[in-house]
């Protein structure tokens, strides 16, 4: 994913650089002064799965890598390991399964990932799986893998191809926001950014509780929206602790 980025950007941002987590920061200075600086962030990560245990004949035991939702994943298809192997996430079938599994939620200990048995010995426990949804258009919906948050990416490599020429752009493609916005918290921006916006992909409030809709401001059909972000201790811009800057918002 880095790499795509990378190639996407480099010839429009006057500076590139990766840090050592992994983070891409691209730099596109304003056309003149005075300006305001303005670091705008999207994350380059996806959730996913890894195999924790061989049941034999191609079936595997998995965990979750990141925040996925357990409810989703009965019949989703995978690509598994470095060969890319297609595979399967399965559960007890309907005619076999007891009153209390078919009532139930399945946990993640009820699934199984099934690579088929010819592939059985062609990965290993430890090995990473990937989610293959095919991108589709469902009228003006997108469906797709990684969208969370592959829009804030898409969205951020127009931001560098067309920058306002009254800004001090920092563009932050970052990582492993999945497992805890590492990230986030860490790489040298270029330069410090007193301003910055945190591109997030939220639900709509037409499919969301009332008490959580009203702090999300989104809205199907609709364009993005700002709302202010909270403060953790220190931006992901300093390797040490250090205020945040006076203007944080959220992008959704």
């Amino acid at each position: 994913m880095r790499r795509i980025v990378l190639e996407q950007v480099k010839p429009y941002a006057s500076e590139v650089r990766v840090d050592a987590l992994g983070n891409l920061l691209a730099y596109c200075p304003a056309a003149g002064a005075p300006h305001l600086r303005v670091l705008v962030a999207a994350h380059m990560d996806e959730v996913g799965l890894m195999l924790t245990g061989d049941e034999g004949g191609g079936f595997f035991r998995f965990t979750a890598i990141g925040g996925v939702d357990i409810r989703c994943l009965p019949g989703k298809s995978l690509q598994v390991g470095r060969e890319h192997l297609p595979a399967l996430i399965g559960l007890n079938p309907f005619h076999l399964a007891s009153d209390h599994e078919v009532r139930s939620v399945p946990s993640i200990d009820d699934l199984r990932i099934d690579v088929g048995p010819d592939n059985a010995k062609k990965v290993k426990v430890g090995d990473w799986a990937a989610f293959t949804t095919p991108f589709a258009r469902l009228g003006p919906s997108l469906r797709a893998k990684a969208l969370d948050d592959r829009i804030g990416v898409a969205t951020l490599i127009e931001l560098v191809h067309n920058p306002p020429p009254h800004l001090d752009l920092v563009a932050a493609f970052t990582v492993q926001e999945e497992v805890g916005l590492r990230g986030r918290q860490r790489g040298p921006p270029i330069p410090p950014s007193p301003t910055w916006l945190l591109s997030w992909t939220a639900p709509p409030l037409e499919i969301c509780p009332p008490g959580i809709a009203a702090a999300l401001a989104t809205s199907l059909l609709k364009t993005p929206a700002t709302t202010p972000a909270s403060a953790p201790a220190r931006p992901f811009t300093s390797p040490t602790p250090t205020p945040w800057p006076t203007r944080a918002w959220c992008v959704t």
